[in-house]
């Protein structure tokens, strides 16, 4: 059922805000509880599973985790991973693997300090919603540099073409997956978040803590989306077993970064 809230929001994208006000009313009047939102989303998205929208509604579209979603919290998931026409299914290639899960690597919730209290071991790595801007993600991984753990805050970059870290890799990845891969050197073992613990882990169907063995989910009829012509969004399914990922230690030093790069990192006060 939707209750009212205080203040009107602008949703900026056209047809989100065009769907809000047929489903739920003005934007900006109503709370709308996460499973009534889920119920007039998902048939948008016959591609995506029920059970994934109502997760993705649940546990990312819903970011204050109260139970309902307002017109503020889904303007910020389209900008994130709009337009409104393939944000679903953007969210889907890159935060949920082909068994319907949520990537373990993603904390949605946690702040800039938790994420670096949390890793404790060299290789470890989490990505995370910047908690003051809206167009980018946030990685952490921890590295050992003059024979100390040291964590690294960088941004990531989001783009109609994909994903781009500059401070490592200044190539542009369709998906979230496909950067993890490509940066495996340095992120080595996934640290997994408390909500995918909560949601599968205790029901015995967790994965490996290794993200070279994640099958990233994909579209069941991506040519029926038309609004991919232009988009070209992939699922990472890269399953690289080189006999050199055997013998890597990742507990070992890791690749020293470039400090002369000239894309820097996170400044101190980015959260």
């Amino acid at each position: 059922m939707s209750t009212k809230s205080k203040s009107a929001v602008r949703i900026e994208d056209k047809d989100a805000a065009e769907w809000w006000e047929k489903c739920f009313g003005a934007s900006g009047e109503t709370r709308v509880a996460f499973s009534e939102f889920a119920n007039k989303l998902s048939p948008l998205f016959e591609s995506v599973p029920h059970l994934m929208v109502l997760t993705m509604t649940e546990h990312i579209i819903d970011s204050n985790q109260d139970e309902v979603v307002t017109a503020d919290e889904l303007n910020e998931f389209v900008q994130r991973f709009g337009p409104f026409s393939v944000c679903v299914e953007r969210c889907a290639v890159n935060l949920f693997m082909s068994n319907q899960q949520l990537v373990p690597w993603f904390h949605p919730n946690v702040s800039r300090e938790q994420a670096k209290a949390k890793l404790t071991n060299a290789g470890r790595f989490l990505i995370r919603f910047s908690g003051n801007n809206v167009g980018r993600f946030a990685l952490h991984y921890a590295r050992v540099k003059e024979s100390k753990l040291v964590i690294r805050d960088l941004h990531i970059l989001i783009s109609s073409d994909g994903f781009t870290c500059p401070a490592l890799d200044k190539t542009t990845f369709d998906t979230l997956g496909e950067l993890v891969n490509a940066l495996r050197e340095r992120l080595v073992i996934t640290l997994k978040s408390d909500l995918y613990q909560e949601l599968y882990e205790r029901n015995g169907k967790g994965v490996s803590e290794n993200p070279r063995e994640y099958k990233y989910f994909e579209p069941l009829s991506v040519d029926e989306q038309k609004t991919y012509n232009q988009l070209s969004y992939k699922a990472s399914t890269e399953e690289d077993t080189a006999a050199a990922d055997e013998s890597f230690d990742p507990y070992a030093a890791l690749p020293e970064d470039n400090d002369d790069d000239p894309y820097r990192p996170l400044p101190a006060d980015w959260e």
